[in-house]
């Protein structure tokens, strides 16, 4: 139940289960975040807050929210709909300098434990990949594609608006870093904990949105 705590009137939950609450925190705001991210930064966004104001970012965030998120957390939609809408106020916040490359520490396992459960369970419904799920997730491989570790021993991104560091794993980093291949980092199941590549369309998906990506084209 809900009860209103103090003077600042703010809004405070007991419960004896918090499962349902830390999931649809995990997939909600930082599912949301984390699929956003990649494709803000190749965008040329700064903040979450940049994002929400480009009309195809905010579009693309709304419904990766509202058709491969927001279902998927509960039963009761409605009350995880609340919820979202309550994320999107507050990424709208722009005093909260929400900076697109501080999201972006360790996006691999962040995607991992964020994004893939919604993508499984839209899957598993549907019969066919999240749209716009594998659309981040392509966006965040074609980043990571383009890795280059520098003299400094640290690994750098050219975007195309800006460089940026890019830091997670070192095995991930280097992996790319030395040429490695997108598929072979897919099927990597001491990565993902699977085989990606087992999701019909998947593999082909992406392979297409970085080569687009790569080449100087938009796949948002």
């Amino acid at each position: 139940k809900y009860v209103k705590e103090g003077v600042h009137n703010i809004e405070v939950v007991l419960t004896e289960n918090i499962k349902y609450y830390k999931k649809r925190k995990v997939r909600v705001l930082n599912g949301s975040h984390t699929n956003i991210v990649p494709v803000g930064l190749w965008h040329g966004a700064i903040t979450v807050y940049d994002c929400m104001k480009d009309e195809k970012l905010s579009r693309f965030l709304e419904d990766t929210l509202n058709e491969e998120i927001v279902p998927f957390v509960s039963n009761d939609i409605e009350a995880t709909k609340v919820f979202a809408e309550s994320i999107k106020g507050r990424f709208l916040n722009p005093f909260l300098n929400h900076q697109l490359t501080s999201i972006a520490l360790n996006s691999i396992s962040k995607w991992k434990a964020r994004d893939l459960p919604s993508f499984k369970d839209y899957y598993e419904k549907n019969g066919k990949i999240a749209p716009h799920l594998t659309i981040g997730f392509s966006y965040l491989m074609a980043i990571y594609k383009s890795v280059k570790k520098e003299a400094d021993g640290k690994y750098y991104v050219e975007l195309p608006s800006r460089k940026i560091q890019l830091q997670d794993d070192i095995p991930y980093l280097e992996f790319f870093a030395n040429g490695g291949c997108v598929l072979e980092f897919m099927k990597d199941a001491s990565v993902w904990g699977e085989d990606l590549t087992a999701y019909e369309g998947f593999a082909d998906a992406v392979k297409a949105n970085v080569k687009a990506l790569r080449s100087g084209k938009t796949v948002l």
